[in-house]
C-alpha cells in the first residue's frame, strides 16, 4: 500500500518546480477549500487497486481555481505540462529521495465551471503509479 503522503509529496514537487508557492497557502490536497480564491487542489478519487505490494495505482483530480479566468487557464496548463510528456521516461518523476512515480494525464485540462463567487475552475485527471516508501 502506498503512503497517504503521496499527495503531499506531489505538492512538495510542484513547489520545488515553482508552480505553487506553499502547501496550505495556494496548494491543497484532499479538499477544495472556500478560501483562498486562487489555488491548486489535488483530490484523490477511487481508481484501480494496487498494482503490486510495492506499488499503488492512484487516481488524482487536479483542480485550479482563480478569480481570473486567464490566470486559472494558464496555471492548469503549467501543472499539466509538469506531469505530461509523450516520452514515458520523462513521466517518471522522483518525488522524494525514496519515492518515484509515473504520471499519466488522462485528458487535457478543461474548464469545469465558474462557481458562485465567479471564480473559474479548471481541472484534469491523472493516474499515478507510485512506488511505496519503505
Amino acid at each position: 500500500m502506498v503512503s497517504t503522503n503521496l499527495l503531499a509529496d506531489i505538492i512538495t514537487y510542484m513547489i520545488a518546480q515553482g508552480v505553487v508557492s506553499a502547501g496550505g497557502t495556494d496548494a491543497f490536497y484532499g479538499t477544495l477549500p472556500n478560501k483562498p480564491d486562487n489555488l491548486v487542489a489535488l483530490i484523490e478519487y477511487s481508481g484501480n487497486s494496487a498494482f503490486s505490494a510495492n506499488f499503488g495505482n492512484r487516481s488524482i483530480q487536479v483542480n485550479v481555481r482563480n478569480i481570473s479566468d486567464s490566470a486559472a487557464s494558464s496555471k492548469i496548463w503549467d501543472v499539466y505540462n509538469l506531469f505530461h510528456s509523450e516520452d514515458i521516461e520523462a513521466r517518471i518523476i522522483d518525488l522524494t529521495a525514496s519515492r518515484w512515480a509515473i504520471f499519466s494525464c488522462r485528458q487535457s485540462p478543461f474548464k469545469l465551471k465558474e462557481d458562485e463567487k465567479k471564480r473559474s475552475i479548471y481541472l484534469f485527471n491523472m493516474g499515478v503509479l507510485a512506488h511505496d516508501e519503505k
